[in-house]
Parts: structure tokens; sequence; C-alpha cells
């Protein structure tokens, strides 16, 4: 149990560490492709990408009692502190739109650049914590991992269609959460 509880708080540090780095003006590593000048801006994904925070409160409540609940922790742990290092050492911008503030969607996507600067945008959090929440949800609960991965890949992709992220920081999130499950799996059961 306090095992559990020291992992939460590594994942908040971390979390919190994200946002101390992220208080820097602008990334200096631009990261866009080709591909991405073709990704439209879809204001209404802001719901996906902001349902990225109840989604691993929830799966947290619920794998709190379960048998891989120290796998899980210790993998989110391990993403925060591991991407910081790479936040720090290689901040990459964003581009984003301009957002005219009409309606609610717009103003929800102009918050979320408003209080995420320019910076820290490769791997993203958003995709490494979604799929390894999605993955973890999927093996405790496989007959909803449809659910799971849903949920998981529809914040994946809500981070490029509101202009958070370019292709390539869903690429290093995935790789991310892949590594996040090796480690954990090898601090824990080697």
């Amino acid at each position: 149990m306090t095992q559990k509880f020291l992992l939460i708080g590594l994942f908040f540090g971390g979390v919190l560490l994200f946002w101390l780095l992220n208080q820097r003006k602008g990334g200096k590593y631009d990261l866009r492709t080709r591909f991405d000048r073709h990704i439209p801006f879809v204001k209404s994904f802001v719901l996906a990408y902001l349902g990225l925070f109840p989604f691993i409160a929830f799966a947290g409540f619920i794998l709190f009692n379960t048998s891989i609940a120290l796998e899980y922790f210790t993998s989110m742990a391990f993403a925060m502190y591991s991407a910081a290092l790479i936040w720090k050492l290689f901040p990459a911008k964003m581009y984003r739109p301009p957002v005219q503030r009409k309606g609610v969607l717009e103003r929800l996507v102009y918050e979320v650049y408003r209080d995420d600067p320019h910076a820290n945008a490769f791997p993203s959090s958003h995709v490494f914590t979604s799929f390894l929440t999605a993955h973890y949800l999927a093996v405790v609960y496989p007959l909803h991992a449809w659910l799971a991965w849903s949920i998981g890949i529809a914040i994946a992709f809500s981070t490029v269609l509101i202009k958070q992220h370019h292709a390539v920081d869903i690429l290093g999130g995935t790789v991310w959460a892949v590594l996040a499950v090796a480690v954990a799996k090898a601090l824990l059961y080697l």
C-alpha cells in the first residue's frame, strides 16, 4: 500500500516537473513534418484531449487494488521522469493556429494553449499516459479492452487534431509507453 502511494506521489512529482519545465517560453527544436501540414484543426477534439485527466483518475482508482497496480504506477512515474529529461535537453516547439474564442470549444482550446506554452512537445505525455492507462485497464478488464483502447487512441489523436502536438510526438509517446511498460516489468519482476 505504501509503495503505491509513493509511486503515485512520484508520478505527480513528474507532472509538477513537467509543469516547471513548461514555464519557459517556446521550444528550440522544430519537429514538424510535411504530414503535419495536412492534419486539420478539429476543435471538438479538445474534449478528448481534456478527457485524459478523468481517464487517468478513473483508472488509478479502479486499478489501485489490483495485482498490476504497482506496475501501472511504476510505468507512469518512469515515463514522466524519463520524458522530463528529453523535455529539458531537447525542448520541441509547437506551431498553433490562432483561435477566435468563438463558442465553448474554441475557448477551451484557447485555455489549453494559454496554459501550455510552446515547449515539451516530444514525447507527448498525453499519448504515453493515455496508452499506459489503456494498456493496464485492458490487462485487468480484457472484455472492455476495446473501450479502454478507444479512449486512449482518441486522446492520442486529439493531440494533433487540436494542434497541441506534431505527428512525431505521437510516435514518441507510443514508444515511451512501450518502454515504460518494459522498464516497470524489469524493475518489479527481475
